[in-house]
């Protein structure tokens, strides 16, 4: 539940709520050995939050967020290292990011990544 109150402080959208829900549940229950997420806790706080999915080949960096109170810390980039070593110690040497433009874009370009598409993401609820 605290993961999901996170995602919605961090992106400022309480829609996706339901979904980290869903996600974070399985994920700890042990039902998604693909999908790896990591904690940013600030003062004893959770600030952050990171999701790693394996893919053959590579990792799909996805789903990071720092509250706002909490960023500029350099804790969004300490979560990317993160995973990025863990990558690297089992042998994966590619990751791909979706990063949104105005927070987490300009972060993975210093940091060495490259835009190699744009995407358009459309929510319908039925």
């Amino acid at each position: 539940e605290r993961l999901a109150e996170l995602g919605a402080r961090g992106w400022g959208e309480p829609a996706y709520v339901p979904a980290i829900r869903a996600v974070a549940r399985r994920v700890f229950a042990g039902e998604c050995a693909d999908i790896h997420y990591w904690l940013a806790h600030l003062d004893g706080e959770l600030v952050g939050s990171a999701t790693l999915r394996m893919m053959p080949g590579l990792g799909y960096m996805q789903g990071a967020c720092v509250v706002p109170e909490a960023r500029g810390r350099g804790i969004y980039k300490a979560l990317l290292w993160a995973r990025l070593a863990f990558l690297r110690a089992r042998g994966v040497t590619h990751a791909v990011i979706w990063a949104r433009e105005r927070t987490s874009a300009p972060i993975a370009a210093r940091m060495g990544f490259r835009a190699v598409t744009t995407a358009h993401f459309f929510d319908h609820v039925p």
